[in-house]
Protein backbone atom coordinates (compact mmCIF):
# COMPACT_ATOMS: atom_id res chain seq x y z
CA UNK A 1 0.00 0.00 0.00
CA UNK A 2 1.29 3.69 -1.00
CA UNK A 3 1.95 5.63 1.83
CA UNK A 4 1.71 8.83 0.26
CA UNK A 5 -1.91 10.30 0.90
CA UNK A 6 -3.94 11.24 -2.35
CA UNK A 7 -4.27 14.34 -3.76
CA UNK A 8 -7.96 14.43 -3.47
CA UNK A 9 -7.62 13.77 0.39
CA UNK A 10 -5.02 16.60 0.63
CA UNK A 11 -7.57 18.96 -0.98
CA UNK A 12 -10.34 18.34 1.52
CA UNK A 13 -7.75 19.39 4.10
CA UNK A 14 -6.46 22.44 2.96
CA UNK A 15 -10.30 23.57 2.59
CA UNK A 16 -10.71 22.41 5.90
CA UNK A 17 -8.24 25.17 6.78
CA UNK A 18 -10.96 27.90 5.36
CA UNK A 19 -10.67 27.52 1.95
CA UNK A 20 -12.98 27.11 -1.13
CA UNK A 21 -12.47 24.59 -3.44
CA UNK A 22 -11.18 26.53 -6.23
CA UNK A 23 -8.38 28.17 -3.70
CA UNK A 24 -7.13 24.78 -2.17
CA UNK A 25 -6.76 23.80 -5.40
CA UNK A 26 -4.85 26.47 -6.79
CA UNK A 27 -2.90 26.57 -3.66
CA UNK A 28 -2.28 22.86 -4.59
CA UNK A 29 -1.17 23.18 -7.99
CA UNK A 30 1.15 25.98 -6.67
CA UNK A 31 2.66 24.20 -3.88
CA UNK A 32 3.49 20.92 -5.96
CA UNK A 33 5.65 23.39 -8.55
CA UNK A 34 7.42 24.29 -4.95
CA UNK A 35 9.84 27.54 -5.08
CA UNK A 36 10.04 27.61 -8.84
CA UNK A 37 6.29 29.21 -8.58
CA UNK A 38 4.26 28.74 -11.97
CA UNK A 39 2.26 31.45 -14.45
CA UNK A 40 -0.99 31.79 -15.42
CA UNK A 41 -0.56 29.43 -18.17
CA UNK A 42 0.23 26.40 -16.70
CA UNK A 43 -2.32 26.96 -13.66
CA UNK A 44 -4.72 26.79 -16.30
CA UNK A 45 -3.74 23.34 -18.08
CA UNK A 46 -3.23 22.09 -14.81
CA UNK A 47 -6.58 22.79 -12.86
CA UNK A 48 -8.83 23.48 -16.21
CA UNK A 49 -9.94 26.96 -14.86
CA UNK A 50 -10.09 30.22 -16.98
CA UNK A 51 -7.62 32.72 -16.74
CA UNK A 52 -9.77 35.26 -15.52
CA UNK A 53 -10.67 32.73 -12.59
CA UNK A 54 -7.77 32.10 -11.86
CA UNK A 55 -6.34 35.75 -11.15
CA UNK A 56 -9.06 36.32 -8.74
CA UNK A 57 -8.18 33.35 -6.95
CA UNK A 58 -4.57 34.37 -7.12
CA UNK A 59 -5.49 38.17 -5.87
CA UNK A 60 -7.63 36.46 -2.82
CA UNK A 61 -4.60 33.34 -1.58
CA UNK A 62 -2.50 36.67 -2.04
CA UNK A 63 -4.59 38.66 0.56
CA UNK A 64 -4.49 35.08 2.70
CA UNK A 65 -0.77 35.33 2.77
CA UNK A 66 -1.05 32.48 1.23
CA UNK A 67 0.62 32.81 -2.32
CA UNK A 68 3.32 35.20 -3.06
CA UNK A 69 4.40 37.36 -6.38
CA UNK A 70 7.70 35.35 -7.38
CA UNK A 71 8.28 38.39 -10.27
CA UNK A 72 8.80 37.60 -14.31
CA UNK A 73 9.07 34.36 -15.84
CA UNK A 74 12.41 33.47 -17.01
CA UNK A 75 10.50 31.05 -19.78
CA UNK A 76 7.09 33.47 -20.63
CA UNK A 77 7.82 36.97 -21.62
CA UNK A 78 6.07 39.22 -19.38
CA UNK A 79 4.32 36.40 -17.41
CA UNK A 80 4.59 36.43 -13.59
CA UNK A 81 5.44 33.82 -11.27
CA UNK A 82 3.18 33.27 -8.27
CA UNK A 83 4.80 30.76 -5.78
CA UNK A 84 3.09 28.99 -3.17
CA UNK A 85 3.81 30.30 0.36
CA UNK A 86 5.56 27.38 2.10
CA UNK A 87 3.16 25.06 3.73
CA UNK A 88 5.11 24.34 7.20
CA UNK A 89 5.24 28.07 7.72
CA UNK A 90 1.60 29.20 6.30
CA UNK A 91 -0.52 26.68 8.53
CA UNK A 92 1.70 27.73 11.62
CA UNK A 93 0.63 30.85 10.97
CA UNK A 94 -3.17 30.01 10.44
CA UNK A 95 -3.14 27.74 13.69
CA UNK A 96 -1.78 30.58 15.30
CA UNK A 97 -4.19 33.02 14.08
CA UNK A 98 -7.35 30.47 14.81
CA UNK A 99 -5.96 30.68 18.50
CA UNK A 100 -6.13 34.42 18.27
CA UNK A 101 -9.44 34.24 17.10
CA UNK A 102 -10.29 31.67 19.75
CA UNK A 103 -8.56 33.79 22.50
CA UNK A 104 -10.61 37.11 21.19
CA UNK A 105 -13.91 34.93 21.61
CA UNK A 106 -13.46 33.42 24.92
CA UNK A 107 -12.56 37.19 25.99
CA UNK A 108 -15.38 38.55 24.42
CA UNK A 109 -17.51 35.90 26.08
CA UNK A 110 -16.27 36.95 29.50
CA UNK A 111 -16.97 40.52 29.05
CA UNK A 112 -20.63 40.85 27.33
CA UNK A 113 -22.53 37.62 27.87
CA UNK A 114 -23.42 38.54 31.41
CA UNK A 115 -25.60 40.59 30.41
CA UNK A 116 -27.42 38.48 27.81
CA UNK A 117 -27.26 35.98 31.01
CA UNK A 118 -28.59 38.48 33.50
CA UNK A 119 -31.81 39.07 31.27
CA UNK A 120 -32.38 35.78 30.45
CA UNK A 121 -31.72 34.82 34.45
CA UNK A 122 -34.71 37.34 35.59
CA UNK A 123 -37.91 36.45 37.09
CA UNK A 124 -35.60 32.81 38.16
CA UNK A 125 -35.69 32.75 42.02
CA UNK A 126 -32.24 31.93 43.35
CA UNK A 127 -32.25 30.03 46.67
CA UNK A 128 -29.39 29.40 48.93
CA UNK A 129 -29.66 25.82 47.61
CA UNK A 130 -28.93 25.81 43.97
CA UNK A 131 -26.12 28.38 44.38
CA UNK A 132 -23.01 27.00 43.32
CA UNK A 133 -20.93 25.39 46.17
CA UNK A 134 -17.67 27.39 45.57
CA UNK A 135 -19.80 30.69 46.59
CA UNK A 136 -22.07 29.30 48.90
CA UNK A 137 -19.72 29.83 52.01
CA UNK A 138 -19.84 33.56 50.49
CA UNK A 139 -23.44 34.02 50.85
CA UNK A 140 -24.34 32.23 53.58
CA UNK A 141 -25.31 34.45 56.24
CA UNK A 142 -26.07 37.58 53.68
CA UNK A 143 -29.04 35.17 52.70
CA UNK A 144 -29.80 33.32 55.33
CA UNK A 145 -30.01 35.72 57.94
CA UNK A 146 -30.06 39.27 56.38
CA UNK A 147 -32.22 39.03 53.69
CA UNK A 148 -30.05 39.37 50.42
CA UNK A 149 -31.47 38.04 47.30
CA UNK A 150 -29.20 36.82 44.33
CA UNK A 151 -30.59 38.53 40.59
CA UNK A 152 -28.15 36.24 38.26
CA UNK A 153 -25.59 33.27 38.65
CA UNK A 154 -23.37 33.54 36.45
CA UNK A 155 -20.72 30.88 36.38
CA UNK A 156 -18.17 29.46 33.77
CA UNK A 157 -15.80 26.59 34.40
CA UNK A 158 -12.83 25.21 32.58
CA UNK A 159 -12.08 28.59 30.86
CA UNK A 160 -8.85 26.56 29.51
CA UNK A 161 -7.59 29.70 27.60
CA UNK A 162 -7.35 31.72 30.39
CA UNK A 163 -7.07 29.23 33.26
CA UNK A 164 -9.67 30.19 35.37
CA UNK A 165 -13.17 29.85 36.64
CA UNK A 166 -15.63 32.84 37.34
CA UNK A 167 -18.28 33.22 39.22
CA UNK A 168 -20.52 36.40 38.64
CA UNK A 169 -23.40 37.55 40.85
CA UNK A 170 -25.62 40.11 41.05
CA UNK A 171 -27.07 40.98 44.24
CA UNK A 172 -31.05 42.92 45.93
CA UNK A 173 -29.49 44.66 48.90
CA UNK A 174 -32.70 44.38 51.05
CA UNK A 175 -34.62 48.14 51.95
CA UNK A 176 -34.93 51.44 50.15
CA UNK A 177 -32.06 54.31 50.62
CA UNK A 178 -33.53 57.41 50.37
CA UNK A 179 -32.76 59.25 46.98
CA UNK A 180 -30.82 56.14 45.87
CA UNK A 181 -32.75 54.81 43.08
CA UNK A 182 -32.55 51.08 42.13
CA UNK A 183 -28.88 50.93 41.49
CA UNK A 184 -28.27 52.05 45.82
CA UNK A 185 -30.07 48.49 46.40
CA UNK A 186 -27.08 46.52 44.05
CA UNK A 187 -24.58 44.87 44.68
CA UNK A 188 -22.22 42.47 42.51
CA UNK A 189 -19.74 40.04 43.61
CA UNK A 190 -16.77 38.46 41.35
CA UNK A 191 -14.33 35.77 41.72
CA UNK A 192 -11.98 34.73 39.33
CA UNK A 193 -10.70 31.38 40.31
CA UNK A 194 -7.69 30.63 38.98
CA UNK A 195 -5.44 26.99 39.17
CA UNK A 196 -2.48 29.06 39.99
CA UNK A 197 -1.12 31.76 42.42
CA UNK A 198 -2.44 35.00 40.71
CA UNK A 199 -1.52 36.71 43.38
CA UNK A 200 2.30 36.03 42.98
CA UNK A 201 1.87 36.63 38.83
CA UNK A 202 2.16 39.87 38.60
CA UNK A 203 1.31 40.08 34.20
CA UNK A 204 -1.93 37.46 34.33
CA UNK A 205 -2.88 39.72 37.35
CA UNK A 206 -2.43 43.15 35.69
CA UNK A 207 -4.33 41.40 32.44
CA UNK A 208 -7.81 39.97 34.65
CA UNK A 209 -7.59 43.53 36.17
CA UNK A 210 -7.57 45.28 33.00
CA UNK A 211 -10.29 42.50 31.88
CA UNK A 212 -12.37 43.34 34.82
CA UNK A 213 -12.31 47.10 34.25
CA UNK A 214 -13.59 46.76 30.84
CA UNK A 215 -16.65 44.39 32.12
CA UNK A 216 -17.63 46.35 34.69
CA UNK A 217 -17.21 49.63 32.86
CA UNK A 218 -19.60 48.32 30.97
CA UNK A 219 -21.81 46.96 33.75
CA UNK A 220 -22.11 50.69 35.00
CA UNK A 221 -22.96 51.68 31.94
CA UNK A 222 -25.82 49.46 31.81
CA UNK A 223 -27.30 49.63 35.18
CA UNK A 224 -26.52 53.74 35.60
CA UNK A 225 -27.64 56.95 33.60
CA UNK A 226 -24.01 57.86 32.58
CA UNK A 227 -23.14 58.21 29.27
CA UNK A 228 -19.51 57.66 29.91
CA UNK A 229 -17.71 55.77 32.80
CA UNK A 230 -14.06 56.07 33.99
CA UNK A 231 -12.33 53.65 36.90
CA UNK A 232 -8.97 55.17 37.63
CA UNK A 233 -6.34 52.87 39.42
CA UNK A 234 -6.24 53.52 43.33
CA UNK A 235 -6.69 52.10 46.10
CA UNK A 236 -9.25 51.70 49.40
CA UNK A 237 -8.82 50.69 53.41
CA UNK A 238 -11.05 48.67 54.56
CA UNK A 239 -10.70 47.44 58.15
CA UNK A 240 -7.51 48.96 58.23
CA UNK A 241 -5.85 46.98 55.23
CA UNK A 242 -5.64 48.50 51.92
CA UNK A 243 -6.20 47.37 48.49
CA UNK A 244 -5.82 48.04 44.89
CA UNK A 245 -9.19 49.15 43.78
CA UNK A 246 -10.90 51.07 40.64
CA UNK A 247 -11.79 54.88 41.27
CA UNK A 248 -15.20 55.15 39.52
CA UNK A 249 -16.79 58.21 38.02
CA UNK A 250 -19.40 58.56 36.10
CA UNK A 251 -20.17 61.29 33.12
CA UNK A 252 -23.97 63.15 33.88
CA UNK A 253 -24.22 66.04 31.50
CA UNK A 254 -21.20 67.55 30.96
CA UNK A 255 -19.52 66.88 34.06
CA UNK A 256 -18.35 63.68 35.98
CA UNK A 257 -19.30 62.66 39.49
CA UNK A 258 -18.13 59.90 42.00
CA UNK A 259 -19.98 56.72 41.57
CA UNK A 260 -17.90 54.94 44.55
CA UNK A 261 -14.73 52.48 44.78
CA UNK A 262 -14.31 49.15 43.90
CA UNK A 263 -12.04 47.05 45.47
CA UNK A 264 -9.90 43.99 43.86
CA UNK A 265 -8.67 40.93 46.86
CA UNK A 266 -6.03 39.69 44.78
CA UNK A 267 -5.86 36.10 47.23
CA UNK A 268 -3.62 33.51 46.86
CA UNK A 269 -5.62 31.98 43.54
CA UNK A 270 -8.24 33.73 43.42
CA UNK A 271 -8.97 37.42 42.60
CA UNK A 272 -12.59 39.32 43.88
CA UNK A 273 -14.66 42.35 42.83
CA UNK A 274 -16.92 44.15 44.55
CA UNK A 275 -19.16 46.94 43.54
CA UNK A 276 -21.94 48.82 45.15
CA UNK A 277 -22.80 52.23 45.51
CA UNK A 278 -23.08 52.41 48.65
CA UNK A 279 -20.04 52.14 51.54
CA UNK A 280 -22.18 50.65 54.20
CA UNK A 281 -22.73 47.94 52.01
CA UNK A 282 -19.54 47.59 50.26
CA UNK A 283 -18.02 46.97 54.22
CA UNK A 284 -20.82 44.16 54.52
CA UNK A 285 -19.56 42.52 51.57
CA UNK A 286 -15.90 43.02 52.46
CA UNK A 287 -16.50 41.50 55.62
CA UNK A 288 -17.60 38.45 54.24
CA UNK A 289 -14.43 38.27 52.20
CA UNK A 290 -12.33 38.47 55.48
CA UNK A 291 -14.39 35.81 57.02
CA UNK A 292 -14.21 33.40 54.70
CA UNK A 293 -10.72 33.98 53.53
CA UNK A 294 -9.52 33.94 57.36
CA UNK A 295 -8.25 37.51 56.46
CA UNK A 296 -7.48 39.22 59.77
CA UNK A 297 -8.34 43.23 60.06
CA UNK A 298 -6.02 46.06 61.37
CA UNK A 299 -5.48 45.52 65.02
CA UNK A 300 -6.91 48.38 65.35
CA UNK A 301 -10.57 47.89 64.05
CA UNK A 302 -13.17 45.12 64.78
CA UNK A 303 -15.56 43.18 62.42
CA UNK A 304 -18.62 43.99 63.01
CA UNK A 305 -20.42 41.18 64.63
Amino acid sequence: MSSLISDQVLLENIEQLGFTSEEALIYFALVKHGKNGAIVKQLVQETSLGRTTIYAILNRLIEKNAVIIGGPSNTAKKATLFVAGEPTRFFSGIIEQKRRDLDEVEERNLLYHDHFQRLYQRGIEFTFETLDPFIQPYFKTLILEEGWTVISQIVEKGMTTFGCDVFAYELSIPGTISGGGESQNKAFFIVYLFDYDIEANETSRKFFIDLARRKTRDNIRVGGPFTDVKLKDGDITIFGRTWPAFLASGKVGQKYVDIGQIPIFPIGNKLLFLSTVNSKYLEVLAQVVYEVENISPDSSVELEK
